[in-house]
């Protein structure tokens, strides 16, 4: 775990937690934060929703492409 690794550092707080744990975690609180923040600028749902998606893409591309699940 690299120290300029911000999700291996939250994963290290957390105990027991792995990166995979951290990412499945965020996924929905990316996405409802993304959500508000859509319906508050846009006050249409559907533009929410994409909002809310296209903040999630982040953690996904990491953690399928960056950082992909490996045996332990």
């Amino acid at each position: 775990m690299s120290q300029t690794d911000p999700v291996g550092r939250v994963a290290g707080w957390l105990g027991g937690f792995t990166r995979a744990d951290v990412i499945l975690t965020a996924l929905p609180l990316l996405f409802v934060a993304g959500y508000a923040l859509g319906v508050q600028l846009f006050d249409r749902h559907a533009f929410a929703v994409g909002v809310g998606a296209a903040a999630c893409c982040a953690a996904i591309g990491d953690g399928i492409f960056w950082h992909p699940p490996t045996e332990e």
